[in-house]
């Protein structure tokens, strides 16, 4: 039995609600309330919600981009600073910003060497951790950071390579400082989507977790040069996909034809073009879209679809440019996401994982939306109730594998870990068992949280339960 000393402990484990510090911007009220929602929704810890301040356009609002200077100085330290405050550097692997935040984020100094990027997007410096690239390679020949993990090349042996790794392992093995991913839940306002509209994506999004859909990944083809600059992938990743078909309940098809409504349910859709027209009810609640294009992301400018659309059509997660990216299919969510996401990982890590630099990209929707992860869940036991006198209050971990998934039958899990946290801040990592000093620190109401970690090659889904605990506020011993 670990009798606890409420210190800050390092825990390795997949992405979830634990690990992923949410942003709003305090001087939009829709900011805080979209943040709420998605907290709620994924019993994310109050602990965890982080508030910024936005300096405002000079016509009122949040402008679409800001500079570097003023992203540092008003988001990135500020919330760096909180999360500190908190005790959480150590457990926060990854940030998700709410509603009414820049786009983009730009930086016009002449001592900017030529070729380098003068916009990048707000999940792209956030992935840099504010610091502006200095090599042009980021344009020409993209460079630098990355948590991609699919193939480099389609050749056979690299083909085999390709994996999925969850964001922990990336950061066990990161020699220095691991970039900091992060994805926007929504855009709201000019040339974005609704707030009404953002929150209903939301909510759908969420529920697909755990409900591993079936339904067919579409890749729609065509002679356009955003559809070619990545379309080297399309057929590997398909193959791999409908070789898992029986497992999955998901297929995939190459064509040049668009998707009609017997195509449906669609979980995954790619192409390449300047918009797209689909019909309605088509993508699957859980399902990826996009259209590599240019200005996908790029709020500033009415030219080309924007992918708002995708998740107001019912995509949980798009992505795009929010500035001119050049046919380079480094810059862009590769086919891998679709084997990823089928691995169990979610959104956030998938599309980590299958772009190589994703500085321009702007990544929407449900980070922690995972599809077809386990649904896994453990169970919290008191060992000792409450007695007069009792020093402690004692707890176990049990967990038993679900028996609805094949992929707990197959031998390849390693055993369970358990995690626990206490407000949301960790306390215990690989313990079956606590002890919680029954003293000061512990008077009032207090959520202790059990989290299991499974784990199978380089991915670890997790499953949590959370029980109350309610000491009398002249508990002394």
């Amino acid at each position: 039995m670990l009798l606890l000393a409420f210190s800050p402990l390092l825990s390795s484990f997949a992405l979830g609600p634990n690990e992923l510090a949410v942003l709003y911007n305090e001087t939009e009220d829709e900011s805080r309330l979209l943040a709420m929602m998605y907290a709620r929704l994924h019993d994310i810890p109050e602990v965890n919600l982080v508030a910024v301040s936005v300096p405002a356009s000079e016509r009122g609002g949040v402008p679409e981009a800001i500079t570097c200077e003023t992203f540092n100085r008003d988001i990135y330290e500020p919330a760096c600073a909180t999360i500190r405050e908190r005790g959480l550097s150590r457990q926060i692997l990854a940030w998700a910003y709410s509603c009414h935040f820049p786009a983009r984020v730009t930086e016009t100094t002449n001592s900017l060497a030529q070729g380098v990027p003068r916009d990048l997007s707000l999940t792209g410096i956030t992935f840099l951790r504010g610091k502006w690239p200095s090599d042009r390679t980021y344009v020409s020949r993209p460079q630098g950071p990355s948590l991609y993990t699919g193939a480099l090349s389609t050749n056979a042996a690299a083909i085999a390579q390709a994996k999925t790794r969850s964001l922990d392992q990336h950061a066990a093995d990161s020699l220095s400082q691991m970039p900091l991913p992060s994805m926007m839940l929504a855009y709201v306002g000019k040339r974005g989507t609704s707030f009404q509209t953002a929150a209903y994506a939301m909510r759908r999004a969420a529920t697909a977790t755990g409900t591993r859909p079936k339904g067919v990944v579409w890749f729609a083809q065509n002679d356009d040069i955003r559809s070619r600059c990545r379309s080297w992938f399309v057929q590997p990743v398909a193959d791999r996909i409908n070789a898992r078909t029986a497992e999955t309940g998901v297929s995939a098809v190459v064509s040049t034809n668009q998707p009609t409504a017997l195509n449906g349910p669609l979980v995954g859709y790619m192409t390449g073009a300047r918009s797209v027209m689909l019909p309605t009810n088509l993508l699957a609640a859980g399902s990826y879209a996009d259209h590599l294009t240019s200005f996908g992301a790029a709020f500033w400018t009415d030219s080309q679809m924007k992918i708002v659309r995708w998740t107001e059509a019912g995509a949980a997660a798009s992505s795009g440019a929010v500035t001119e990216p050049y046919a380079i299919a480094a810059k862009f969510v590769s086919p891998w996401i679709f084997e990823q996401l089928l691995d169990g990982a979610t959104y956030l890590e998938a599309i980590y994982g299958s772009v190589r630099s994703p500085i321009q990209l702007l990544p929407i929707g449900d980070p922690l939306c995972a599809p077809w992860a386990p649904k896994v869940k453990p169970e919290i036991r008191r060992t000792v109730f409450a007695r007069s006198g009792a020093a402690t209050l004692d707890f176990e971990a049990f967990f038993t594998p679900p028996a609805d998934d094949l992929r707990f039958r197959t031998g390849t899990f390693g055993d369970p870990v358990f995690l626990w946290y206490l407000d949301g801040r960790s306390i215990a990592v690989d313990r079956k068992e606590i002890r919680l000093p029954r003293d000061r620190r512990l008077r009032g109401k207090h959520v202790l949280r059990l989290v299991v970690r499974y784990s199978y090659g380089d991915l670890k889904c997790q499953g949590f339960s959370d029980i109350q605990i309610q000491e009398p506020e002249g508990t002394s011993l």
